[in-house]
């Protein structure tokens, strides 16, 4: 696979292999760092996956050593233990929402794990669930009850809560905030277009098609942020080829959204990399393929602030990109703005702190976050931003 390293290479087989319930060809991987593949595997949390088609040689000892079969097979372990755990977690947390009569939706990853090929091989680590916006204090109470402090609570879309070893909940008031308004504006009275669960009282869900538009914008949010790993790929292919699928109806969506371009380059991507018989289709990925597998494959599973700084600037047009960067970066967008300092938004006189309160949180919460901003941001070659 041209311009594509042999560690990713190899990482790519085993997924295939994974999707496709197939077992890994030794000859394939005999040249293999197991070690350095197992890193970069966990970098993008597909290392659960990446295991199963290895399997068939952990007893052989012809491919890996003792030592790297404990540390793949505790990789997959450890993910089928935390999705136990989180499992039993979201239904208590969903009970106590029914029994307190809100309404809500668990979002994203967490509805995805079904259709891998084990239980337990989508590494997760936290809950997404949309809720009434207009409970969310009493949603707070449910979760502090509960022994979750509050991570953050009325500075975004969601509420952050966190519980030792591992547990978080994001409770989204809005399903989106981006600085795409056609995106934000789409999910605008997003309940009315949700289908209610038969079993339940407060529970709803998307339509399949739904569920696999709100998918693409989250991933294209984050593609052209910090950016996206493959396990995003992975999500795509299989979803897709196991979920029936109005396909004229997603079409005319995205277009709405002004995305269609996007979603067929990504699910096209997947399905040249995943689909049964594929290997052989590597070398008819084209040039703008092999540029975004590149990009996903460099940026792990959650991106990175390089990757969103590169892709800000690539976005601002003239001179002095650094500087116009800057100042968007402190005077955000009304929308954002709206909610992430509601009191200031409310208060037009008091709009002149914004400033000032941004540089305060920047340097309480996030001082590390920012100093590694500004050095990058500064010795950056903006040639490689155009």
């Amino acid at each position: 696979m041209e311009n594509i390293s042999p560690d990713f290479q190899s990482l790519i087989y085993l997924l295939y292999c994974a999707v496709n319930n197939k077992t890994a060809d030794i000859e394939k991987l005999k040249n293999t760092d197991f070690n350095r593949l197992l890193k970069i595997a966990k970098d993008h949390k597909v290392a659960a996956l990446a295991e199963v088609p290895l399997e068939a040689y952990f007893k052989s000892e012809t491919l890996l050593s003792d030592e790297q079969i404990k540390h793949w097979k505790t990789e997959k372990l450890n993910a089928i233990r935390v999705n136990m755990l989180f499992d039993a977690e979201k239904t208590k947390i969903l009970d106590l929402l029914e029994k307190n009569k809100i309404w809500y939706m668990p979002l994203k990853g967490c509805l995805l794990n079904r259709y891998y090929p084990e239980y337990g091989l989508r590494q997760m680590g936290d809950v997404d669930v949309l809720i009434d916006s207009n409970r969310t204090e009493d949603v707070r109470d449910i979760m502090n009850q509960n022994r979750y402090e509050t991570d953050s609570y009325g500075e975004c879309h969601h509420d952050s809560y966190k519980k030792q070893p591992f547990y978080t909940f994001e409770m989204h008031r809005t399903l989106l905030l981006t600085v795409n308004q056609t995106w934000n504006r789409y999910y605008d009275n997003v309940k009315e277009r949700l289908i209610k669960v038969n079993s339940k009282n407060y529970e709803y869900r998307f339509s399949n098609e739904d569920f696999y538009l709100f998918f693409i914008i989250h991933s294209l949010k984050h593609f052209n942020g910090n950016g996206t790993g493959i396990r995003t790929l992975v999500d795509i292919y299989l979803y897709t080829q196991q979920t029936k699928l109005n396909f004229d109806t997603i079409k005319t969506e995205l277009k709405k959204l002004g995305i269609s371009n996007e979603e067929q380059a990504m699910r096209t991507l997947s399905e040249k990399i995943f689909s049964p018989g594929s290997l052989e289709m590597f070398p008819l990925l084209d040039e703008s393929e092999r540029d975004m597998l590149n990009i996903i494959l460099h940026s792990g599973a959650y991106g990175n602030f390089k990757n969103k700084i590169t892709n800000d600037l690539s976005a601002i047009s003239g001179r002095n990109a650094k500087l116009k960067y800057a100042l968007k970066r402190i005077f955000i967008v009304p929308e954002i703005y709206s909610i992430k300092y509601p009191f200031l938004y409310r208060h037009k006189l008091t709009r002149p702190l914004l400033f000032f309160v941004r540089l305060y949180r920047g340097m309480t919460k996030s001082r590390k976050k920012l100093i590694n901003e500004w050095k990058f941001l500064k010795n950056l070659n903006l040639k490689r931003c155009n």
